[in-house]
């Protein structure tokens, strides 16, 4: 069994949202931030949401997690990091 706050206990998200985002396996509000965190356009597109809307759905859905839980999500960067590999064009300059 997952762990988390479920999200239909939230009940900011309509039952049509949570369809959506549950064929993604996303049924808690850490998963849903996560997911949010990693591909903000893509959700928004993928959930037919106007990105302000998504961002107000993120801000609720924060908000409804204990403070610990939600000030960890929200510090998560999304900023890549090298993990040692070359990028491709790097390898046809050497």
């Amino acid at each position: 069994m997952k762990t988390g706050v479920p999200l239909r206990q939230i009940g900011v998200l309509n039952s049509d949202l949570l369809k959506r985002l549950a064929v993604l396996s996303v049924t808690t509000a850490e998963e849903f931030i996560g997911l949010v965190l990693a591909d903000e356009s893509g959700v928004a597109g993928y959930l037919e949401l106007p990105m302000q809307t998504l961002s107000e759905l993120e801000h609720k859905v924060l908000a409804a997690l204990p403070p610990d839980t939600a000030k960890q999500l929200a510090e998560q960067s999304s900023e890549p990091f090298p993990l040692g590999a070359l990028p491709p064009d790097y390898a046809k300059e050497g």
